[in-house]
């Protein structure tokens, strides 16, 4: 084997390895391109209670609208709940004086 066929062989694993990178790059880029216009997700999970093992309040953002859902044997939505309200009740629980 001549040195000729390993000089190849290393450009050749070298410009794979460049390629690789640089789609790497270009997907984690388009990605970061694509949630900045909004399009990213629209369901967050924003609080969770546990009522006993296997019963469970979830609080569900899902775009500007939150859900109270049930989860246990039988998964139900409870309400939805009107996010002026929560913001008022958040508001009026961090000017509350504590109870001695």
């Amino acid at each position: 084997m001549s040195v000729d066929l390993f000089v190849r062989a290393g450009v050749a694993l070298a410009v794979i390895v460049l390629f690789l990178i640089v789609c790497v790059g270009l997907v984690r880029f388009l990605q970061k391109q694509r949630n900045k216009e909004g399009r990213g997700r629209y369901l967050r999970v924003v609080e969770t209670l546990a009522l006993d093992p296997k019963r469970r309040l979830v609080l569900v953002q899902c775009g500007a609208r939150l859900y109270l859902l049930l989860l246990g044997a039988t998964d139900v939505v409870v309400d939805q709940v009107d996010k002026s309200a929560t913001t008022r009740a958040q508001e009026n629980s961090h000017n509350a004086e504590p109870h001695l």
